[in-house]
């Protein structure tokens, strides 16, 4: 017998989804979040940098998130982008 796996699939709405909405990037690559767990805004014991967070998944020990042809991409300009408000300071 063959069991299925479903996914969470983000709302369809004309407005976009703000990138600091919990569960973002699990909705946006539901395949290296299978599970729903592991996003980057969901509550910490403590404090973790966007920087090392996404280190740890580019080097997550299957893989996935390095081989994936859109998730470096993504990490990278996310990370970017941080970088640039933070340092423009607006």
């Amino acid at each position: 017998m063959q069991t299925y796996s479903q996914l969470a699939t983000p709302p369809i709405a004309n407005t976009p989804i703000n990138e600091r909405t919990p569960g973002y990037m699990t909705l946006a690559f539901p395949t290296l979040f299978p599970d729903g767990s592991g996003d980057f805004y969901t509550p910490r014991l403590r404090k973790v940098d966007l920087g090392e967070f996404f280190k740890h998944l580019m080097r997550f020990q299957d893989g996935r998130f390095a081989r994936h042809r859109r998730f470096p991409w993504f990490a990278f300009n996310t990370l970017q982008r941080q970088r640039t408000a933070g340092a423009a300071r607006i």
